[in-house]
């Protein structure tokens, strides 16, 4: 998982929320909701805009994907799927409950996780970690390839402080070279952080699952243009893939 803030403030905006949810259940969103973001999602927006965005994605004009506005098949699958997904947080340990607000008045009661968005950020980091994902901190994808399709190849290379010459092919796979390293006698040592000899470098390609043998299916299922490609995670569409040993 690549997060272009440094481990203190990973989440960005949403850890410093308070993550108020317009429910008036843990299984219902408010009478309002899908009115409500409709009319306040993007403020004024050309109705022949908001006509485009209701089309198939494929279909659409290039300016109604591009700009910033609420889309009408968006709304509706947040508040279809806005009570499972409380369920599903819920079943991993998060607690949410009706808790007092900073509005002096309202209209509908809001629903917040317990510790607000910052207890969700963490909570959720601390589970994935749990489950075998590498967090980079202060990385940045820069891009993806594409063939002459459309379709997704491979991401752009990574270099920056924590990687050299490391990449993302589309299931997801951080790939980087490993070094073989022996630890180095006290005497042997000349400075802060000299410990080891370096006595190869092993190929990314070498040490880590290809995509071929991972059986991920997210290079399949993202189309040209799509905000899945950068929205989704890969490690929510693809199942968790191990590392197989150097020698294959």
């Amino acid at each position: 998982m690549l997060e272009r803030a440094p481990h203190e403030k990973r989440g960005g905006q949403s850890r410093y929320s308070e993550a108020y949810l317009r429910m008036k259940s843990h299984s219902e969103v408010s009478d309002d909701f899908e009115e409500h973001l409709a009319e306040n999602g993007s403020g004024y927006v050309d109705p022949d805009l908001i006509a485009e965005t209701a089309r198939p994605l494929r279909e659409r004009a290039a300016y109604a994907t591009a700009l910033s506005v609420t889309e009408p098949n968006f709304i509706t699958t947040f508040a279809e799927e806005a009570g499972p997904t409380i369920s599903w947080l819920e079943g991993i340990g998060l607690r949410f409950g009706f808790l007092p607000t900073q509005f002096l008045t309202k209209s509908q009661s809001r629903l917040l996780p317990v510790g607000g968005g910052l207890a969700l950020v963490e909570w959720l980091a601390a589970r994935a970690e749990s489950l075998g994902v590498t967090f980079f901190y202060e990385t940045t994808g820069t891009g993806r390839e594409r063939d002459e399709d459309g379709q997704v190849m491979r991401a752009l290379p990574i270099n920056d402080a924590t990687m050299h010459g490391g990449s993302i092919p589309p299931n997801g796979r951080v790939l980087q070279d490993v070094l073989l390293v022996r630890v180095k006698a006290p005497g042997q040592s000349r400075q802060s952080w000299d410990y080891y000899d370096v006595l190869s470098t092993i190929a990314g390609n070498d040490v880590f699952m290809s995509e071929a043998e991972s059986g991920c299916k997210l290079p399949r299922t993202l189309a040209p243009n799509s905000r899945l490609e950068m929205m989704a995670s890969p490690r929510r569409l693809c199942a968790r893939q191990h590392e197989r040993p150097a020698n294959g």
